[in-house]
């Protein structure tokens, strides 16, 4: 099959975002696929994914975005702060909707792109968000070929019901309203919406007026990047959060401080934080006692860490009780007992009912039993991955009930 994959975040960009396609699309290649992928032309080359383009690298095409560099980064200093509401401003004059959505303008760009690949036989087109914005390019595309083109639109993120990323939480009713509108639009020319976890894809479901098929398909490990199990004999207790730290999670940091401080001056344990963090996580975490801020860090130090853990942290926010994350996949790679902090919700409680770790929600007294647990080592005994099929949180595995789920629309008419 010929697949066009449009993913406005794609390696060599940094970032979590581009992870997801670079790594089906390597499989999609592995199974003798053509791919060609569209992508905003990339500000870095740190992603910890480059080598996953080996196979394809020359079918990546790169059209600058229209959204203004600065307000991809974090700015730093008062120039950079001062550029960035400029930024902010011209993108609100611009743009009917959320102004923070980074592809805002974009899909007008890649539109003659898109045209091109589809008169050379690409006839199904993936487009992953978020952002978001230029998935609105579907309608177009649907009224301009009609069923001879095979539209996917998938979703690693929410849309209109994102309160943790992409400024969802910020922007007026206006705004959200005509976000809600090109969403609608979207999951209606779209013969597939797929997303990464059930509850989106219910979601996803009830704002669909349109024929498609719906369908989950979560983020997994690759099995190209496992590491041989460790024997995990540490002297104290090694705790490891590898990810991403987000600022909804503050109470849930601050909760753990105050169970950390019932611990005993001279306690066994160590619980590591590495990945990305705001400055206010940072001085939270600093304060901790038995708690260090490693930071960014490499890939390949990033799985040692949890490889070599005798505990998996996983800190989730309110309103994505249900996630199934890249850490939560790395950490079933790696069989480490993963210790949810969240309120209830399906994550914790799968990993409570295929007793692969502990749950915990976001106060002190429970995250203090749960320490009370762990500190003795008893519970971990407890733990089992003998039994656990984790093929669901494979790529290799994912990416075959990708091709099928294509090959299913195409064969259907």
């Amino acid at each position: 099959m010929k697949i066009l994959i449009i993913s406005f975040t794609f390696p060599p960009q940094s970032g979590i975002g581009g992870r997801r396609w670079a790594k089906f699309a390597k499989y999609f290649v592995k199974n003798e696929h053509q791919i060609k992928v569209i992508a905003a032309a990339s500000l870095n080359r740190d992603s910890f994914w480059i080598g996953d383009l080996e196979k394809y690298e020359g079918d990546v095409i790169r059209i600058p975005s229209k959204s203004p560099i600065i307000l991809r980064s974090q700015p730093k200093s008062i120039l950079q702060r001062i550029q960035y509401r400029l930024a902010i401003l011209k993108m609100k004059l611009s743009y009917k909707g959320n102004y923070y959505d980074h592809s805002a303008g974009w899909g007008e760009r890649i539109l003659p792109a898109v045209d091109s690949l589809i008169a050379e036989g690409y006839t199904t087109i993936i487009a992953s968000g978020g952002p978001f914005a230029h998935m609105s390019i579907f309608p177009t595309l649907k009224s301009r070929y009609g069923e001879q083109l095979k539209l996917i639109s998938d979703f690693r993120d929410p849309w209109t019901s994102n309160k943790t990323s992409f400024g969802y939480d910020e922007i007026s009713d206006r705004r959200l309203n005509y976000e809600v509108s090109l969403e609608e639009s979207v999951i209606a020319a779209s013969d597939v919406v797929v997303s990464v976890a059930d509850q989106m894809t219910d979601y996803f479901k009830s704002k669909g007026r349109g024929n498609g098929t719906f369908s989950t398909l979560v983020n997994g490990f690759d099995p190209d990047e496992v590491m041989p199990l460790p024997k995990r004999d540490n002297e104290i207790l090694r705790i490891a959060f590898v990810g991403t730290v987000y600022i909804k999670t503050i109470r849930h940091i601050q909760a753990l401080g105050v169970a950390m401080e019932t611990l005993q001056p001279k306690a066994q344990i160590q619980i590591d934080f590495y990945g990305e963090m705001s400055t206010q996580i940072q001085s939270v975490l600093k304060e901790m006692t038995n708690v260090q801020v490693q930071g960014k860090v490499s890939l390949k130090e990033a799985k040692e860490a949890i490889y070599g853990a005798d505990v998996a942290m996983l800190i989730l926010t309110d309103d994505i009780t249900y996630s199934f994350s890249t850490k939560f996949c790395e950490y079933v790679a790696s069989e480490t007992p993963i210790w949810v902090i969240s309120e209830s919700g399906g994550t914790a409680e799968f990993v409570v009912s295929h007793n692969i770790g502990f749950h915990s929600t976001p106060d002190a007294k429970s995250i203090n039993a749960t320490l009370d647990q762990l500190m003795n080592k008893q519970a971990l005994d407890t733990v089992s991955f003998e039994t656990f099929d984790n093929r669901k949180f494979n790529v290799e595995y994912l990416a075959s009930a990708y091709l099928n789920l294509i090959q299913r629309i195409h064969s259907s008419g």
